[in-house]
């Protein structure tokens, strides 16, 4: 038996602050005004939360990196991917 594969949203994301002192960052999908992905509550260092926007930002182009290295073999990517597999219930019965 098989499970379902959840897939996540596909890039690009951008993070948009909420206002000019923002107390939340939105990631959304699509620059040209898709759905939000994620948000950052601001509590204390704006420039650290500026940061993390960032990095979540780009975690679907990082995604696919690691998943096209480990396509090529590459093992390193190959053990990465399998924890995004398993933190995400990505796994289908029988494969690996």
């Amino acid at each position: 038996m098989e499970t379902q594969v959840a897939e996540h949203t596909p890039g690009p994301w951008e993070y948009i602050p909420n206002g000019t002192e923002p107390t939340r960052i939105f990631i959304r999908h699509d620059v040209r005004g898709g759905e939000y992905v994620a948000e950052i509550s601001v509590d204390g260092d704006l420039s650290n939360a500026f940061a993390n926007a960032r990095l979540i930002a780009q975690s679907p182009m990082m995604y696919t990196y690691i998943e096209r290295q480990a396509h090529r073999g590459d093992a390193e990517a190959q053990r990465i991917m399998e924890a995004v597999d398993a933190a995400t219930n990505n796994t289908k019965a029988g494969t690996s």
